[in-house]
């Protein structure tokens, strides 16, 4: 393996274990708000997401060395989107807000995220 598709696998793994946190979290608030009857609880949960969101780029910065750099510019820039935008939604304090992060408005039950489409994206 060379040097840019190890880079490229760490940067990947990174995001898939952030993707898939990011959607036991959801499942959490769900269950919390749904059948636990628990808003704050389900409120503390989305934040938790946005908060991974928000802290993306710290956790990539180490890891997007040996990129190419297209490849490295379009996930600091992707990490970069996701992090204001999940900043945002912390400083306004919106759970409607937090719970949307990812989600386009012509969302489909069990269709891949934003997250999720962008890591495929970076299998091509």
């Amino acid at each position: 393996m060379n040097q840019e598709t190890t880079a490229l696998a760490r940067v990947v793994g990174a995001l898939t274990q952030a993707a898939a946190r990011i959607r036991e979290l959801e499942r959490e608030a769900e269950g919390l708000l749904h059948e636990q009857g628990d808003p704050q609880g389900a409120a503390a949960k989305l934040r938790r997401k946005a908060e991974l969101l928000r802290d993306l780029p710290d956790e990539l910065d180490g890891l997007l060395d040996g990129l190419d750099p297209q490849t490295r510019d379009r996930v600091e820039r992707k990490a970069d989107n996701l992090c204001a935008r999940a900043s945002a939604a912390l400083g306004q304090g919106s759970v409607f807000w937090m719970r949307n992060l990812l989600y386009p408005e012509d969302y489909r039950e069990g269709e891949p995220n934003e997250l999720e489409r962008f890591i495929t994206s970076l299998g091509r």
